[in-house]
């Protein structure tokens, strides 16, 4: 569809440096650049005197504003509104004045351009992006409800992307719901291309119907580039515009943009149906709404991100989120490599004194980090010696297992999936990664040279598997590849499972297990290339099956815990209650499972309960919806939002955290008596974890 077509242009800087007219302080505020001005005024970023690392958007009214008393009232009913809404999706009020000639608010900055940027120079959004992004702005809306209030101006621009999710703001036009008054020229106040009929005729008329009309103008948006009216269309005589909207978002968009109020749906569904939807869409990835970024639109973000960087070092202010700066420690590597330097995207290890320790005794420890420019979303590759990391933007880092000493680095210029190491029959200065373009490529870490050894017929889905002496992968289409790690045979299809993979790939005891997007189970026999047996299961399996003593453990979105003798004789199923979207995992007799509702739950599978899972025990949340799970030496790792929780395998008490300065959105890995954790800012940390 035209809307779909990729449409980039070359447009001027989304955050310009403070001019020679702007403010320098505004109350404890240091103003740093210009983020943008409207009607109202003008938006900067400043720094904080009482939080020298926190930086906060600077919201300053135009001064023949500031003396109007019916605007200046206004303006004070804002504040309360932004008060009032407790919402993850709604920046935190940081600090205002309403009694001086100079009106202004200060918000914690959202690190982000906004949606209309990001669509204006990258095109309009995929379709699983856009489910994810409206089910991240309808609860935001919801929040904002549920506070008794109404945003009235939600649209592109008043949507900032992040990778953890949108953010809506500008509350400019909310007021409390149950007030009744119009603004003081007694005109209805919108942006013309997305207010329902009703507020066109009266802004007291407004309400929460309103905000579900300019959610599906604002979702149009994003999948087509254009708004639903424009160009003399008048929502008062004309239907909107929904030209080159995917069939898939035509309905609920539809609805959103009914002229009608009453026809509209209500937030509640819409959260339902966003779910859903948002689910099937990300994969093997639940709702994580980083799952689903784009390359062209993490470039965007990444821009936005280089240019607060270049405003602030201008400034001489800290920007707090990953340094652009080129390597300057003399025990970098990175001169080995001059075809491969990234001008900056790896920073050296870096010792940390932070420590983190419960009552037990247990404690946590980040013994050094390794930074990559661009956001990492796939699991650490680490063996007794070495680790490599890949990022979205194709940067590979290879390190020291015990030191994070970098190695090594190679660009392959395309997003990689997840990096494997290969078995022990190849060089342990290679790896091999899976690419977004279907490519399997094989690195040398000495010479940052690559090379495709498979193209597949679809994008390469979740970590490739490592097994004997081969290679496993698996395709989005459902195919599954085999790549002799000797070289001694060609790579080879070893079998097609005729329907679309969700990444879910387990090599063991000379059977891979892959599920597909359906939710069914295949157990493919490699040197038969034959599919041994099927099962399906209710829901999504969006991580690799847990192998333990012959059998296979499953859980999906279903709420159920499947248990799979690997031979195909045996089933049986456990409901357990909450959906689930990371993979289970096995130590020790104990499988752990953790759930959407933020616990994880831990069962017998040792001896006669190996068919039949007993429950131990369910732990208290760890965070919020858990996206990784590790166990090992009697200890259970989980993360959930930018936390890390170690817990003991036999009790599930905590027993040590860490807290990651951005979202974790890969599995943690336990290896050499360390956890390696990956955040979605660029970061790798070894953490040490002792009793």
């Amino acid at each position: 569809m035209a809307g779909h077509h990729s449409r980039r242009v070359r447009a001027s800087r989304m955050i310009e440096p403070r001019g020679v007219d702007d403010p320098e302080q505004v109350g404890a505020f240091r103003v740093i650049g210009r983020l943008g001005a409207g009607g109202f005024g003008t938006v900067y970023v400043a720094g904080w005197r009482e939080d020298p690392g926190a930086l906060v958007a600077l919201k300053i009214m135009r001064s023949s504003l500031a003396g109007d008393r019916d605007f200046r009232d206004r303006f004070a009913r804002e504040i309360t509104a932004i008060k009032r809404v407790d919402s993850p999706y709604v920046p935190r009020l940081k600090g205002y004045d309403v009694s001086n000639r100079e009106l202004w608010l200060a918000t914690g900055l959202v690190h982000g351009p906004s949606l209309h940027e990001v669509v204006r120079r990258s095109g309009p959004l995929p379709e699983q992006m856009v489910w994810s992004l409206a089910l991240g702005i309808a609860r935001g809306l919801h929040d904002i409800h549920a506070a008794g209030l109404v945003h009235r101006d939600l649209k592109p621009g008043n949507v900032l992307l992040v990778p953890d999710g949108p953010r809506i703001i500008d509350f400019g036009l909310a007021h409390l719901t149950e007030a009744d008054h119009q603004t003081a020229s007694g005109l209805a106040m919108c942006s013309p291309g997305y207010a329902p009929p009703e507020q066109r005729r009266s802004l007291r008329d407004a309400g929460k119907p309103g905000d579900v009309f300019t959610l599906g103008g604002t979702l149009l948006f994003a999948a087509t580039g254009h708004a639903p009216y424009g160009t003399g269309r008048d929502p008062l005589t004309s239907p909107p515009n929904l030209a080159d909207l995917p069939d898939a978002l035509y309905d609920v968009v539809a609805q959103c943009l009914c002229g009608a109020e009453e026809a509209r749906p209500g937030l509640d569904v819409l959260i339902a149906e966003f779910e859903h939807r948002a689910a099937a869409a990300a994969g093997g990835h639940g709702l994580s709404f980083g799952s689903v970024l784009t390359a062209e639109v993490t470039n965007v973000i990444g821009a936005w991100r280089r240019e607060l960087d270049e405003v602030g070092r201008a400034a001489g202010a800290a920007t707090d989120f990953p340094p652009t700066a080129a390597l300057t420690d003399a025990h970098a590597p990175t001169d080995r490599y001059p075809g491969h330097q990234d001008g900056g995207w790896i920073t050296v290890p870096q010792p940390s004194p932070g420590r983190w320790r419960h009552a037990s005794g247990w404690g946590t420890e980040r013994l050094w980090q390794v930074r990559l420019r661009d956001w990492v979303r796939a699991p650490v590759a680490v063996t007794h010696e070495t680790a490599v990391a890949a990022s979205l933007d194709g940067v590979l880092v290879r390190f020291a297992a015990r030191s994070g000493y970098v190695l090594g680095t190679a660009n392959l210029g395309v997003p990689i999936r997840a990096a494997v190491l290969p078995p022990g029959a190849t060089p342990t200065n290679w790896s091999y990664a899976g690419g977004a373009d279907g490519v399997l490529y094989a690195i040398d870490f000495t010479s940052g040279e690559y090379w495709p050894v498979l193209s597949a017929s679809g994008a390469i889905e979740g970590p490739p598997v490592a097994a004997g002496d081969y290679i496993y992968a698996l395709s989005a289409d459902g195919c599954v590849y085999e790549i002799d790690a000797r070289g001694a045979a060609e790579p080879a299809l070893v079998y097609d499972l005729g329907r679309p993979a969700l990444g879910a790939l387990t090599v063991t005891d000379g059977t891979i297990v892959a599920a597909t997007a359906d939710g069914c189970l295949h157990a493919v026999d490699p040197a038969e290339r034959t599919v041994r047996w099927r099962r399906p299961t209710e829901g999504l399996v969006c991580g690799a099956p847990a192998a333990a003593a012959g059998w296979l453990y499953v859980a999906g979105t279903d709420s159920r815990l499947w248990s799979l003798s690997l031979d195909g004789s045996q089933q049986a199923a456990l409901d357990i209650d909450v959906p689930v979207h990371a993979a289970a995992v096995h130590d020790r007799g104990r499988l752990y499972i953790g759930g959407d509702d933020g616990r994880v739950r831990a069962f017998d599978v040792s001896g006669a309960h190996a068919g039949e899972p007993a429950p131990l025990w369910t732990s208290r949340e760890v965070g919020g919806e858990v996206n990784g799970m590790a166990a090992a030496d009697g200890m259970a790792v989980t993360t959930a939002g930018r936390t890390m929780t170690a817990l003991d395998g036999e009790s599930g008490q905590p027993r040590a955290w860490f807290t990651a300065e951005s979202l974790i959105t890969s599995a943690p890995v336990i290896a050499n008596d360390l956890i390696y954790v990956a955040s979605l800012d660029g970061v790798v940390s070894g953490l040490s974890v002792t009793a």
